[in-house]
């Protein structure tokens, strides 16, 4: 395809939201992530899936950001309205992590789809 037939996705438009990538590397602040997913829920297709990409770590000893986003947190934001699959977990830890104070970091991938 060339680059003048590219579709043009904007926020407003279905197709955007149907198939949508959710990475934060910069992650959730726990304070807001509730009306944030309350404004991606009215913005869906009816047939999306979406991807949301956490991080796992100590977060005693670091408080972010990145955020820490447990597995609990993410049922208990999304589980209500959709159901949630765990695709992946693979060890991310680098050099730089090493400042933060943490010995391992994780980062997971979630497929969030309509509950049938």
């Amino acid at each position: 395809m060339t680059e003048d037939k590219q579709p043009q996705f904007t926020v407003a438009s279905p197709e955007y939201w149907q198939k949508r990538w959710e990475e934060r590397k910069i992650g959730w602040h726990k304070t807001n992530v509730d009306s944030y997913v309350e404004i991606l829920s009215s913005l869906l297709a009816p047939n999306f899936c979406y991807l949301v990409e956490t991080f796992e770590f100590d977060e005693t000893k670091h408080s972010g950001p990145p955020f820490f986003v447990s597995d609990k947190d993410l049922n208990d934001l999304y589980g209500e309205k959709f159901t949630l699959t765990k695709l992946d977990r693979q060890d991310a830890f680098e050099e730089q992590h090493k400042a933060w104070g943490i010995d391992s970091f994780f980062e997971k991938l979630h497929l969030i789809t309509p509950k049938k």
